[in-house]
């Protein structure tokens, strides 16, 4: 389990409580030596700030919207361009050894069901 994917909300308006887990799961994946693979965004839950911060290496999978909204994270070693989201969460689930769900909102709970 070298590839960790997480899905996760993208929203800054979140309890303390589901930063916080973001936070520990992202540390986990740095302090164990894998690799994030996530949606790429800099908003919202940082696990990618935590894991980088901690030594992981972070793929971000990132669709077109991200960057046309210009809120790519500054955190990623690997950025992998998708169409739409439902590129990205095929991507992230090829790309991922096993997947992670954090507390987000609809958009997480289709990762989920997907």
């Amino acid at each position: 389990m070298q590839y960790i994917g997480v899905f996760l909300s993208s929203r800054d308006d979140i309890p303390a409580s589901y930063r916080e887990a973001a936070e520990q799961v992202g540390q986990w994946i740095g302090e164990t030596c894998r690799t994030l693979v996530y949606g790429g965004s800099g908003v919202g839950l940082m696990v990618a700030r935590a894991a980088k911060q901690s030594g992981a290496r972070v793929f971000g999978i990132v669709p077109q919207f991200v960057v046309d909204r210009n809120i790519v994270s500054e955190t990623l070693d690997v950025e992998i361009r998708t169409a739409a989201l439902s590129d990205r969460k095929t991507v992230m689930i090829d790309r991922s050894d096993v997947l992670v769900a954090l507390p987000g909102g609809v958009g997480t709970l289709d990762e989920v069901f997907t």
